[in-house]
C-alpha cells in the first residue's frame, strides 16, 4: 500500500514539474512574428521617418500586439500613426493618454509607455486565433548622428530582450540624397545569418531570416556627412576610422 501510494506520489510530482517546464517554455514564446518590414526615411536634418508593417502569428494569451521601439540618448520619439487590420481592411487606432489605458484600454486603442533606451508600444484589439497586424507610423528626432567626414546611422530594431520568435526581418534604409555607393557602408550586429546590400546610390537594406530569444538585430550605416546637410553636427571630428575600428573588433 505504501508502496502504491509512494509510486502516484512521484508520478503525480513528475507531472507538476512537467507542466510547470512547459509553463516557463511557454511564457518565454508569448509573442511570434512571421513578417517584420522597417522602412526607414532620413530626412536632412537628421531626423528620421519610420514605418513599420508587422505580422504575429502567435499573441500567446495577450490582447495585445507589442512593439519596442529604439530610443537613444538626445532623440525625441513621436508615435503618428498606429492602424490594426481587422475584416475590413486597416483602421486607425486612437492613443490612450497616460494613467488612462490601464482601465480603459479597448480594440482600436494603444498605449506608449516610455522605458530606459526604448518606447513600449502596445496595440489592443479583437486578434483573431491570436494572430493580428499592425502598422505603426513614427518620426525619431536627433537620430543620424552627424562628423566632420560621415554621418551615421545605428539603430536596435530587435531588443535581446524580446521574449519569442522573428522571422522574415527586411530593412530599408532610404537617404535623403543619392551618393557614391562605394561611401555608404552598411554593418549589421547581434545575428549569426544575415545580409546587408547597398542596393543604389541611396538605398541600403538588410534580410534576416530568423532571430530566436537573446538575439538582436542592429543596423549601422556610415555614409557622405553632407546628404544630412541640415543636421547639427554631434562633434567636430572624423569618426570614420573609428567605425571601421569598431567593426573589425
Amino acid at each position: 500500500m505504501l508502496e502504491k501510494k509512494l509510486t502516484l506520489f512521484l508520478l503525480i510530482l513528475v507531472t507538476l514539474l512537467n507542466t510547470g517546464v512547459s509553463a516557463c517554455a511557454q511564457s518565454d514564446m508569448q509573442y511570434i512574428i512571421s513578417e517584420y518590414d522597417v522602412n526607414v526615411r532620413i530626412n536632412t536634418d537628421g531626423s528620421m521617418d519610420i514605418t513599420e508593417n508587422i505580422i504575429y502569428t502567435s499573441l500567446g494569451s495577450y490582447n495585445n500586439a507589442m512593439v519596442m521601439i529604439d530610443m537613444q540618448e538626445g532623440e525625441e520619439i513621436e508615435i503618428k500613426k498606429v492602424y490594426i487590420l481587422q475584416k475590413n481592411g486597416y483602421v486607425e487606432c486612437k492613443g490612450l493618454s497616460e494613467g488612462q489605458w490601464n482601465v480603459n484600454a479597448f480594440s482600436g486603442t494603444y498605449s506608449v509607455t516610455d522605458e530606459l533606451g526604448l518606447v513600449r508600444l502596445k496595440v489592443y484589439g479583437n486578434f483573431s486565433n491570436s494572430r493580428g497586424s499592425i502598422v505603426v507610423q513614427y518620426g525619431v528626432k536627433n537620430a543620424v548622428k552627424r562628423y566632420n567626414d560621415i554621418a551615421e546611422y545605428r539603430r536596435k530594431h530587435i531588443f535581446e530582450s524580446w521574449e519569442g520568435r522573428i522571422s522574415n526581418i527586411n530593412i530599408t534604409v532610404s537617404l535623403p540624397m543619392a551618393g557614391q555607393p562605394s561611401s555608404i557602408k552598411p554593418f549589421l550586429h547581434g545575428v549569426l545569418v544575415g545580409s546587408k546590400k547597398v542596393e543604389n546610390d541611396r538605398t541600403v537594406s538588410f534580410n534576416i531570416p530568423n532571430t530566436v530569444p537573446g538575439e538582436y538585430v542592429e543596423a549601422r550605416i556610415a555614409f557622405p556627412q553632407d546628404i544630412v546637410f541640415n543636421a547639427d553636427r554631434a562633434e567636430d571630428t572624423n569618426f570614420l576610422e573609428t567605425v571601421l575600428r569598431e567593426e573589425e573588433e
